[in-house]
């Protein structure tokens, strides 16, 4: 088989006659042109894993085979002609050009004194090309910025011309769009040159979108294998990232704390201003419902769990013409938007707590007033006034995604 074969790998750390196993008894396979995604929490052992299969540091027991031969029967040289690696370490020479260090990757195909040829020349342009490196060429390895830094990196380990790519934390320190960026340009190598391509990365939301199979390290020795659809849909990465309070979302594929409790919010609209007000309001701290559901008094929290928001109505953000409106107000920014929605819950909360409603009730209404939360109070002569943002208030508050839709698994 062209690519990488794992064969009940088991990978950890012998010291004298004590064994720290890490991982045990994995077995997977990385075709030409597929690209995997190696995820899971810190400390599950991937960088392990990784370094194993390289031949960085001794598996404690199975087979590793690259393109059908047993790495154990083949020469260091040999390995290194069809398997690449790029690890986290951090490159220290800065005054080499960038051609310099791609050059590197010539070593396995070089002969006695390492002299390069025209077609070793060839192979390190071609490279560069590869990456959107080619204007690089010259400029000094320490001198570039993190996302340049990696790109030539990933352009050392392809001039080494291989048939698997292994990659540990290659997005590590880059910004969004460089990370993006990153995995995109290593989706487009690993098909076009039919490589078979393993990226080790923390960025299990990035890596979803470009890779065409996940291996899972949990928190036991096993490595689970699937589509990450499939992984997602039946629970495996969110057990695999457990962690109390965090919830994995099945509409954004994105990690999210947990809305359980908080007030219920609806958008009646579409489109772009309808997706930014949902972000919005998650991040003034209300829970997400379907417009579909609002009349319900069941969302997709409380779904088949025994728990209902009976009774109660959702507060409505409709999208209109020139902004946002919330009974009556029209808001022209999602920065006035929020600022109502913060003051707003806040407000409905010491309401509550007056009341002596419990945390779980803060913001939910009861069946008197017949909302989850108004949005308006009334005033002496019970006309509706809109509550006032607070000007001196923080509005760090953060969201980091596309709100949930608020599943919560049973």
């Amino acid at each position: 088989m062209t690519g990488l074969t794992l064969s009940n790998l088991t990978v950890g750390y012998r010291s004298g006659r004590h064994v720290t196993t890490v991982l045990s008894g994995v077995t997977g396979a990385v075709g030409a042109g597929q690209m995997i995604g190696l995820v899971g929490p810190n400390g599950a052992g991937k960088s392990t894993l990784l370094r194993s299969v390289a031949g960085l540091q001794p598996s404690l027991g199975g087979e590793v085979q690259v393109n059908g031969t047993p790495t154990s029967r083949m020469s260091r040289r040999q390995v290194a002609r069809a398997l690449s690696t790029v690890l986290t370490d951090r490159v220290s020479v800065a005054r080499l050009t960038c051609r310099d260090v791609v050059s590197l990757g010539r070593h396995p195909h070089s002969g006695i004194g390492g002299r390069l040829r025209p077609h070793d020349h060839a192979v390190i342009d071609e490279s560069l090309r590869a990456v959107g490196a080619a204007d690089l060429a010259e400029a000094f390895i320490g001198e570039l910025s993190d996302g340049q830094r990696q790109r030539v990196m990933v352009a050392r380990a392809l001039a080494q011309e291989p048939s698997i790519l292994l990659l540990d934390e290659p997005t590590s320190f880059l910004d969004p769009p460089g990370r993006i960026a990153l995995l995109g340009m290593l989706r487009e190598v690993c098909t076009a040159r039919s490589i078979a391509v393993v990226v080790c990365s923390h960025d299990i939301e990035a890596v979803m979108r470009y890779a065409d199979t996940l291996w899972v390290a949990g928190r036991g020795t096993d490595v689970t294998i699937g589509a990450p659809e499939d992984l997602a849909r039946d629970g495996c990465l969110e057990e695999a990232f457990r962690a109390e309070g965090i919830t994995f979302d099945l509409r954004t594929l994105t990690f999210w704390q947990s809305d359980e409790g908080r007030p219920r919010a609806v958008v009646a609209g579409a489109g772009t201003d309808a997706d930014l007000a949902r972000h919005t309001l998650a991040r003034a701290g209300y829970r997400v419902v379907e417009e579909s559901l609002a009349t319900t008094g069941t969302d997709l929290t409380s779904a088949g769990t025994g728990s209902t928001d009976e009774g109660t109505t959702p507060l409505t953000v409709r999208v209109v013409a020139g902004g946002w409106e919330v009974d009556g107000t029209v808001l022209s920014t999602l920065a006035d938007l929020y600022e109502l929605l913060v003051s707003h819950r806040e407000g409905c909360c010491a309401s509550h707590r007056g009341r002596g409603g419990t945390s779980a009730q803060l913001g939910r209404g009861t069946a008197d007033d017949g909302r989850g939360c108004n949005i308006a109070g009334q005033g002496a002569a019970g006309e509706e006034t809109a509550t006032a943002p607070d000007p001196g208030r923080s509005t760090a508050h953060r969201m980091d995604a596309d709100p949930p839709d608020a599943r919560s698994r049973s």
